[in-house]
C-alpha cells in the first residue's frame, strides 16, 4: 500500500512539472515571443522610413497597378503613384486628419477626410491610417488583441487579421539592423492589395 501511495505521489509531481514547463515557453530567451518582443520594439522606434516598389489592387470589377514611392515621417506621409490606371501620376500628402492630393486629372484637392478622398480617387479601399504600421510589419496593437496572428520562425509577423483585414508578410530582409518585409498582401472582403518593395530606406 505504501508503495502505491509513493508511486501515485511521484506521478502527480511529474504531471505538475510537465504542466508548468508547458506554460512557460514564452519566457525562454530563444522563444518566438521573446524574438517578437525585441522585433516590435525596433518597429515602434522606426518613425522615419521610405520605400520604393510596385503596388497592385484587385477588386471584383477591376485590377490596377502602379509604381509607388512612400515617405513616412511620424504621422506625416507622402505617397507618390506613377501610372495608376494608365492616367499619369498621383501624389497624396498629409496626415490621418488632413490630405492634399495632386493628380493629372483632378489637379489639387484637399480634404479633412483623407480616407474618403483617397478611396474615391483610387477606386478601391486603402487602409490609410493603419497602413503606415502594417506595411513595416507592425500590427499597431499588442498581438494578443488581434483577431488572429502567426509569427514566423524568427519571431516576426507572418500573418494577422484585424478590423476585417488580413495581412500577410513575405521575404523579410535586413535594412540596417532591422528586418523589413519585401512583399505585403492585404485582403479585405473583395479587395486584395499587393505591395512589392524593391528597396527600403530607414
Amino acid at each position: 500500500m505504501r508503495k502505491v501511495i509513493i508511486l501515485a505521489a511521484c506521478l502527480t509531481l511529474s504531471a505538475c512539472a510537465q504542466f508548468q514547463s508547458s506554460t512557460r515557453p514564452s519566457d525562454s530567451p530563444g522563444s518566438l515571443a521573446a524574438m517578437w518582443s525585441a522585433h516590435i520594439k525596433q518597429l515602434e522606434n522606426l518613425e522615419q522610413w521610405g520605400l520604393t516598389g510596385r503596388i497592385g489592387s484587385r477588386t471584383t470589377y477591376r485590377a490596377n497597378s502602379a509604381s509607388i514611392q512612400w515617405q513616412q515621417d511620424a504621422e506625416h506621409f507622402k505617397i507618390h503613384l506613377s501610372g495608376p490606371f494608365g492616367q499619369g501620376s498621383l501624389t497624396a500628402e498629409g496626415t490621418s486628419k488632413f490630405i492634399t492630393l495632386h493628380s493629372a486629372t483632378t489637379g489639387k484637392i484637399t480634404s479633412n477626410n483623407p480616407q474618403q478622398l483617397l478611396d474615391e480617387q483610387l477606386g478601391w479601399v486603402f487602409p490609410l491610417s493603419k497602413a503606415k504600421n502594417w506595411v513595416i510589419g507592425n500590427p499597431g496593437k499588442p498581438r494578443h488583441d488581434l483577431e488572429k496572428y502567426t509569427l514566423d520562425d524568427n519571431g516576426r509577423m507572418k500573418l494577422f487579421t484585424d478590423s476585417g483585414w488580413e495581412i500577410n508578410y513575405h521575404n523579410y530582409r535586413k535594412t540596417g539592423n532591422i528586418a523589413l518585409p519585401h512583399k505585403v498582401v492585404l485582403k479585405h472582403r473583395g479587395t486584395k492589395i499587393v505591395i512589392i518593395i524593391k528597396s527600403w530606406k530607414t
